[in-house]
């Protein structure tokens, strides 16, 4: 197993700038298609454009600041979507073990979430021998959480690609519902 540096996780989102920022100094009169600028433009970079790191400042701003202007209070309102949100974590901490709804189960991975990232307590992890990724499913996110007098801690983990929907569902929950205001 190896585990990013925060120098790796920036790298990522400094690619995902350098794409964006070229993108716009090409604008609409790019010579060139976009498959060929993309691979231009990305040929020199770690990471592709979607990366932990770009992942991360879509949680911050879809996850984050939706859990606290309350966009995502009924994030989940189904049975089978708390179940299948709830299938992607693994929590390791005992008064979750305690909890017997889904739904203060999926509140209490929400709020540990939000904490964490808000906090910048998380890792991005390889989950192979090597160290090296075969597809995105070797790439994880441990996510930790403890209460102000450093007890009751909270690890949080899962998987590059399953956190990636959930951050992308939670934007576009959020939309729908600034839309309705």
């Amino acid at each position: 197993m190896k585990k990013f540096s925060p120098y790796e996780v920036l790298l990522g989102v400094n690619n995902m700038w350098h794409f964006v920022h070229q993108a716009q100094l090409c604008g609409n009169h790019c010579p060139i298609p976009m498959r060929e600028f993309y691979q231009y433009v990305t040929a020199d970079l770690k990471w592709s454009i979607i990366n932990p790191g770009s992942v991360l400042i879509c949680a911050y701003a879809y996850f984050v600041y939706g859990q606290e202007k309350k966009l995502l209070d009924d994030f989940l309102s189904s049975d089978e979507g708390k179940e299948a949100f709830l299938a992607k974590f693994t929590v390791a901490e005992t008064s979750y073990e305690k909890l017997t709804s889904n739904k203060e189960k999926v509140d209490y991975i929400k709020r540990r979430l939000r904490n964490s990232l808000a906090h910048c307590r998380y890792s991005v992890e390889v989950r192979t021998e090597s160290g090296k990724i075969r597809n995105d499913g070797d790439v994880y996110y441990v996510f930790e959480d403890e209460d102000g007098n450093g007890g009751n801690k909270t690890k949080t983990e899962i998987s590059f690609p399953s956190f990636a929907n959930i951050i992308q569902a939670t934007g576009k929950f959020s939309f729908k519902k600034l839309k309705q205001r």
